[in-house]
């Protein structure tokens, strides 16, 4: 269900001015209220209608949310992106009647104050969970701050690691306090081989071999079709043709016959391709080989 579904009819009578919100998969503010259009501060000037617009609670109302009680904190800003706003999700926190303080993920339009909230909040509630929630924000801040600066000094220190020529034992004890280890260039040599069945409609096996050009082989390579029926059925022909099939055109895979004669011949095209330049690039070699049907 997304952020803007019709709210029902309200069930406790809110001020709605200034409550936190969300309009058009954003978390915005309501500036101003008049009847049943709503005014936000993202878009300042244009009318909206009340129930397209989810309005939140405040801290320290009272609320109940999918059947459980709880004390309204506030949004957690560090968790919900505009991904999860756009997807209709919220990151909230509250107060669990222990005492307890979570964080969660509800969809936003189960979040709606109109619905949810149960009352007036209790007296003090209100800048109790006001200080809770700055709290949190300032426990994310100073977080994100630390992790900042141990990326910056894991590169700093990355980078007199190399500076030094230092061995192995730093990537290691980098790796036992938490921290990345070095990252380096590997200059690899490459061998690929490739065997491929090719069919090509020629006159004869030198027709049909100088017909087939590289772009061709490389079509294959690329086919989403090379599977295991393909190379089964290259694999029966060439089983027959070194004489393993007992009878002339019997198939030496049961179950699997023998494909007819069409006049074409087939091709069996062996392509390697080498790296004989690292890592500047390859150069491919291609040898063919002809197998008559």
């Amino acid at each position: 269900m997304s952020e803007t579904s019709t709210i029902d009819a309200p069930t406790t009578a809110l001020a709605l001015e200034g409550r936190q919100a969300i309009a058009n998969g954003q978390l915005t503010t309501v500036t101003r209220v008049d009847g049943d259009t709503l005014y936000v501060e993202h878009e300042p000037g244009r009318a909206l209608a009340a129930g397209g617009v989810v309005v939140l609670p405040t801290p320290g109302e009272p609320v109940t949310v999918n059947g459980d009680p709880r004390v309204w904190v506030g949004t957690d800003t560090a968790l919900t992106g505009a991904v999860a706003l756009r997807e209709g999700n919220l990151w909230t926190v509250w107060v669990s009647p222990s005492g307890d303080v979570y964080s969660g993920q509800h969809a936003i339009a189960e979040l709606d104050a109109r619905k949810i909230v149960t009352g007036p909040p209790e007296p003090g509630m209100r800048a109790a969970m006001t200080a809770i929630s700055n709290q949190r924000r300032a426990q994310q801040a100073a977080a994100a701050d630390r992790a900042e600066w141990i990326e910056r000094l894991t590169d700093e220190a990355h980078t007199y690691a190399n500076d030094n020529a230092l061995c192995e034992r730093f990537d290691e004890f980098m790796e036992e306090h938490g921290m990345r280890r070095r990252t380096r260039d590997y200059d690899l040599r490459v061998e690929v081989t490739a065997t491929l069945y090719i069919t090509r409609n020629a006159e004869s096996v030198d027709d049909a071999i100088n017909d087939l050009e590289r772009d061709d082989v490389w079509a294959h390579l690329n086919s989403s079709d090379l599977d295991r029926t393909s190379s089964e059925r290259y694999h029966r022909i060439r089983r027959a043709r070194a004489g393993e099939a007992s009878d002339a055109g019997a198939s030496p895979v049961p179950g699997h016959p023998m494909p007819p004669a069409t006049g074409s011949e087939s091709l069996a095209a062996v392509g390697s391709v080498v790296s004989t330049k690292p890592p500047d690039g390859l150069t491919s070699h291609l040898e063919e080989r002809s197998t008559p049907r």
